[in-house]
């Protein structure tokens, strides 16, 4: 479960889970490559910056957009692996 989540900048964000570990993910290409207006509304950093933690995870809006915490624990969202994945 997250415990804790910050924003750093741009559509990064360091995510805290309730076991201390600790994760810097990059949301910028998931949500840029979205075809769902719902979530390509967040390319708004204003809206962006709105989220909050729930028994779900990381959510936008009022069940608008939310982000499994499993895949941020696992890594999908990494900051240095979406950077590389990014510039090949």
């Amino acid at each position: 479960m997250i415990k804790n989540a910050k924003y750093i900048k741009d559509y990064k964000l360091r995510v805290i889970f309730d076991d201390g570990v600790s994760k810097k993910i990059d949301l910028y290409p998931f949500i840029s490559e979205s075809k769902q207006p719902q979530t390509r509304k967040l390319l708004d950093k204003k809206l962006f910056k709105k989220f909050y933690i729930d028994e779900w995870g990381l959510r936008w809006g009022d069940n608008e957009f939310d982000i499994n915490p499993i895949s941020i624990y696992k890594g999908q969202y990494d900051y240095e692996k979406v950077t590389k994945k990014m510039a090949l």
